[in-house]
């Protein structure tokens, strides 16, 4: 036996073929899918956190810029509007400075994240309240903070995030927001500007918004404007400065959300609500597969160790079936040999144990059967007889048939003859004939010697007509099936009427079916007894009647009709009581011997 042939080599290749391979092929496509999916995630949990903190920078923003026009709001004495107050001319500087510094004195009341409130007015003059206690500004060093200003919204300009260093010792972070104080006393000045408001908005809250955002040392999250120049950023020396390096999103239509990857990192963005800013997370790929290489180391290891212990189940599993097999091999060797003694000792309950055991008893009884051969062959010449005197049988009884009718005729005996002739002729169609049709000829021929019988028996008291057209003579009917329905007849109907009776069998060729019916003229049946074994021919029902009757022959008939052919080919009886009884058969047009199949209905 080749080596390829083996059961151990076939299981071996199977085993690898069938197992290590397509788990290490699954595992690869698990991981690759997996690692697409966990990159997805990833990304998706960034996206929300820029969204969540850019939306969270909106209402900020928002908030921060309203706080602007709490200058319109703003009046002096005696209801006069500040508008009013600076178009004045007749005001003493003393007077419109001090009604200043308490307009911003108010201002900075309004909200405790306004640090500074500042007012300029077209003449460059400025006025100012701070929390900054006892601390003079620096003007010059204030006007270098806020002349870079960039457009936030309609009306609101804004600084980068700066420190508040123009006033001595301070070092806060702040944004300062600017927007124009124009004069609303009436619609034609409603564009004149009347000066410029300067708040400085503490930007601690948004530092605790991008905190949220930079989850690791590899993220930076930034504040861009339309211009790309960065307004915020958790990375030390960007504020203010452009930043080739970081590419643009490119937003079109009504996108609001995207990410780009490029140069080894993620760059996720969010457009702020609002305003021309985007919200930006930039973090590298190392971080974001950090995690999907941990799941990889631990993939890796799983899969050695799982291979490690199959192969050793496979190998203490080999070595279990090797040995009891090879004790299998070579028993069946000698018992091939001739060595009907031998016998396999595995030790195993299992199937090798089945086989060895099985392998044993067909030892022990193999050299049983060789004793008992001849036996065997006598037997066999036994049935070979028996088959002979099967076939002679019905010959014989033929025979013997003819003999008695000879001898009758013989001694002055016709009616005799005549009754052996009829019933010999019986016997040939019953025993004679194979297969279970018949063509309705033979069936109606057979009835007739079955009446020539009866002509015998009761002295010419029964007669049979029939009315057959020839087209119906050749269609095939089930074997026996008229014959129970004439004798029914016969016996329920004939036999108790005083006289003679008649017995009518015809035939007719519908278009789908054929009809034949036989009519009695005998005592009949009334009408209970008619639907009770009109309910017993339609279903698997055996009622006793209460004249005794029980039918078994026609009930026979109709549960051949029934499990031979469909439900609409079966038997129908009518009759009236006194004056005879109609049986009606359907079949199913068959001809040539039902080589020709049943026509669809």
């Amino acid at each position: 036996m080749k080596k390829r042939d083996s059961i151990f080599f076939r299981l071996t290749a199977a085993f690898i073929g069938f197992g290590l391979i397509p788990i290490l092929a699954a595992t690869l496509v698990l991981y690759s899918a997996f690692r697409g999916n966990m990159e997805e995630v990833v990304l998706r949990d960034f996206s929300n956190l820029v969204r969540y903190a850019g939306e969270n920078i909106s209402r900020a923003l928002e908030a921060y810029s309203s706080l602007n026009a709490e200058i319109y709001y703003q009046d002096v004495d005696d209801g006069v509007m500040l508008a009013e107050f600076l178009k004045d001319k007749d005001v003493e500087e003393r007077e419109r400075s001090l009604t200043l510094n308490m307009v911003m004195q108010n201002i900075l009341d309004q909200d405790s994240r306004i640090r500074t409130a500042c007012f300029v007015d077209r003449q460059g003059r400025m006025n100012y309240a701070t929390k900054n206690t006892q601390k003079v500004m620096d003007e010059e060093l204030w006007s270098g903070a806020v002349e870079d200003l960039r457009e936030l919204s309609d009306g609101v300009r804004i600084a980068v995030s700066h420190k508040d260093s123009y006033f001595p010792g301070s070092e806060n972070e702040v944004m300062t927001f600017v927007c124009d104080f124009n004069d609303i006393t009436s619609f034609s000045t409603a564009r004149d500007s009347l000066g410029t408001l300067y708040l400085d908005l503490d930007s601690s809250a948004i530092s605790e918004m991008a905190s949220d955002v930079s989850l690791n040392e590899e993220g930076i999250f930034r504040i861009m404007d339309q211009e790309r120049v960065c307004i915020y950023s958790s990375e030390d020396g960007e504020i203010g400065k452009s930043l080739a390096q970081v590419p643009d999103a490119g937003f079109s239509g009504g996108e609001y959300q995207k990410y780009i990857k490029k140069q080894g990192n993620y760059y996720v963005y969010f457009k702020i609500p609002g305003t021309a800013w985007t919200a930006e997370v930039q973090v590298s790929e190392a971080a974001v597969m950090k995690n999907i290489r941990a799941v990889q180391i631990y993939v890796g290891i799983f899969l050695l160790v799982s291979i490690c212990a199959l192969l050793l189940v496979y190998r203490n599993y080999l070595k279990g079936i090797r040995k009891p097999m090879g004790r299998l091999i070579r028993g069946m060797n000698e018992i091939r040999g001739g060595n009907l003694k031998a016998r396999v000792e595995t030790g195993r309950m299992d199937e090798i144990g089945s086989l060895a055991d099985g392998l044993n008893r067909m030892a022990g009884e193999l050299d049983g059967y060789i004793q008992r051969v001849y036996v065997s062959e006598l037997r066999q010449r036994e049935t070979e007889l028996d088959m002979l005197k099967t076939q002679i049988q019905p010959h014989y009884l033929y025979n013997t048939l003819e003999v008695i009718r000879m001898q009758a005729v013989s001694n002055d005996d016709p009616e005799t003859g005549e009754m052996v002739e009829s019933l010999s002729k019986q016997l040939r169609y019953l025993i004679g004939k194979t297969g279970d049709l018949v063509t309705l000829r033979q069936e109606v021929g057979n009835i007739s010697e079955y009446f020539r019988l009866l002509k015998i028996r009761y002295e010419g008291r029964f007669s049979l007509m029939t009315d057959i057209p020839e087209e119906a003579e050749e269609l095939y009917i089930l074997k026996l099936s008229l014959q129970p329905v004439v004798e029914n007849a016969v016996k329920h109907g004939l036999i108790p009427k005083s006289g003679e009776g008649i017995v009518q069998i015809s035939a007719s060729v519908q278009e789908r079916f054929l009809e034949v019916t036989v009519m009695d003229d005998g005592v009949g049946m009334d009408e209970d007894a008619l639907r009770n074994l009109q309910r017993s021919l339609d279903s698997d029902e055996d009622p006793a009647y209460s004249d005794g009757r029980t039918h078994i022959g026609i009930r026979n008939t109709a549960e051949r009709l029934r499990k031979s052919y469909r439900a609409e080919f079966g038997i129908r009886i009518t009759g009236v009581s006194g004056f005879g009884t109609v049986v009606s058969l359907r079949y199913p047009l068959i001809r040539d011997g039902g080589k020709e199949k049943q026509e669809k209905i």
